[in-house]
């Protein structure tokens, strides 16, 4: 599936320049070549450029989804990076064993209260 989806991006994204440089713009597109509009531009008619847009904005929904979708397939789904938190013990704040606390022997738990 992601070789699939790899190889529809590629082919979507050399279509979408190929597209969006054949589009007559300001600037007269890739084969206008400069100048404003004459009869000698290709794909100068009006159907053939609102035909171009809607091909351009469909390639680009392709590209998008296609992008969403390699992106959902590559990313690892075990939760989140939180979810392995271990909080660090009050113990865990010191350096290692001090010689006072080495050196005294732990303190009996007192007992409940007598009554």
């Amino acid at each position: 599936m992601l070789l699939f989806l790899s190889v529809i991006q590629i082919l979507v994204a050399i279509f979408l320049v190929a597209i969006v440089l054949l589009q007559d713009a300001k600037g007269g597109g890739a084969f206008g070549m400069g100048g404003g509009g004459g009869s000698n531009q290709i794909l100068s008619s009006t159907g053939t450029a609102s035909f171009l847009t809607n091909l351009t904005w469909g390639l680009a929904i392709v590209f998008a989804a296609t992008s969403i979708g390699l992106t959902y397939l590559t990313t690892s789904h075990s939760g989140s990076v939180t979810d392995n938190y271990v909080a660090p013990s009050s113990a865990s704040h010191s350096v290692g064993p001090t010689k006072s606390s080495a050196a005294q022997p732990s303190a009996p738990k007192p007992k409940g209260p007598k009554k």
